[in-house]
């Protein structure tokens, strides 16, 4: 399996919650994983940080910091936007974003 694939690719929270199946966690992809992180919220995981959060109010998304084309290819699987990297600057829909904070994309 190339360590882009993944095993899952929920974009909801109740995608989020199929997938985990009543496990409090698992690995879905090569260093990315799915986890209960509290009452109402599940985060998708890569290289241990937290990239995306699924809750039933909605689906943020952050490059934890990290603006690298693999996360970037992580955050377009795992959350309904599109994400790249245009001159080193972060962008979510076409709209420049810092790439440490969470933003709101369902």
């Amino acid at each position: 399996m190339s360590n882009l694939k993944l095993k899952h690719t929920p974009q909801s929270y109740e995608a989020a919650v199929k997938v985990l199946d009543g496990k409090d966690s698992m690995s879905i992809g090569h260093n990315t994983r799915l986890e209960r992180n509290g009452n109402d919220e599940i985060v998708a995981t890569y290289h241990g940080n937290a990239i995306v959060s699924y809750t039933p109010a909605g689906v943020w998304a952050t490059w934890a910091g990290w603006t690298s084309s693999t996360t970037s290819t992580r955050l377009n699987m795992l959350a309904p936007a599109r994400f790249n990297i245009k001159n080193f600057t972060s962008q979510i829909n076409g709209d420049n974003v810092d790439s440490s904070a969470w933003v709101k994309v369902a």
